[in-house]
C-alpha cells in the first residue's frame, strides 16, 4: 500500500468519522476483504492516588470467531511497577 492509501484507511478510521462500512472498490480489487481487526494492543496505566508508584499492563489478545461465539487468545502479556515523581 502506498501512503495515501495508508492516510485513506487512517482518516476512515477515525472516531468522528466512524469507520468504513464497506471495503471501497480501489482496496477489494487488490484481495483486501476483511474489514474486522482481529489482533488488538491494550495498554492500562494506573495510579492510586498520591502514589508514587504507576502500575503498567500491556496486553495483546488475537479474537478469532468460532461456531460458538468469539474468543480472544493472549499472544502477549506483561506487568510492571514502576515508580514516578509527581
Amino acid at each position: 500500500m502506498n501512503e495515501v492509501e495508508i492516510e485513506t484507511i487512517l482518516k476512515q478510521r477515525s472516531k468522528d468519522f466512524g469507520g468504513f462500512r464497506f471495503i471501497p472498490q480501489q482496496f477489494s480489487a487488490r484481495g483486501l476483504t476483511d474489514m474486522a481487526s482481529h489482533d488488538f494492543r491494550i495498554d492500562v496505566t494506573a495510579r492510586k492516588l498520591n502514589s508514587p508508584l504507576v502500575s503498567k499492563v500491556t496486553g495483546v489478545v488475537h479474537r478469532q470467531s468460532t461456531p460458538n461465539g468469539l474468543i480472544l487468545k493472549t499472544l502477549y502479556w506483561s506487568e510492571r511497577v514502576e515508580t514516578v515523581r509527581s
